[in-house]
């Protein structure tokens, strides 16, 4: 892992806390834009092709983030958080796609699992419900 094992999904979630607050900042709607696409061209950067455990850890540790800090996000940035959302689940997409869909078992079984949570932000999980067949439908034509 890119760092210590043992401490590997404490620190993923500590680097998300920085880039939820980064993107919490971003003001104007181009800047918003090419953040968000940068911060979820990431996940396609880390290790090799097709879905690994650094990708995986970093996937979940971005919505236990998402889903610890919703309900805070008001009405002007709601927008923003939304596209973020819709990127990172474009971007698993593309990486399903590339590594002709090994692992979507587990992406199904962690969504489903995450999904089920009756904690979870209900707000994330309909944003995730209404992105989730587009987002396919552009990466997968």
């Amino acid at each position: 892992m890119w760092f210590n094992e043992e401490n590997a999904s404490k620190h993923s979630r500590m680097l998300w806390e920085g880039i939820f607050y980064l993107f919490w900042h971003a003001d104007k709607s181009v800047y918003q834009r090419d953040v968000s696409l940068k911060i979820a061209s990431i996940l396609g950067k880390l290790g090799t092709s097709g879905w690994n455990a650094k990708k995986k850890l970093w996937f979940e540790s971005c919505l236990y983030i998402f889903d610890k800090h919703w309900d805070k996000v008001d009405n002007f940035r709601i927008d923003k958080f939304m596209m973020l959302v819709r990127n990172m689940i474009s971007q698993s997409f593309t990486i399903f796609k590339e590594s002709d869909y090994q692992e979507i078992t587990w992406f199904a079984d962690f969504l489903q699992k995450f999904m089920k949570d009756p904690l979870r932000a209900q707000g994330l999980l309909l944003q995730l419900t209404d992105v989730y067949i587009p987002e396919l439908g552009k990466v997968d034509n």
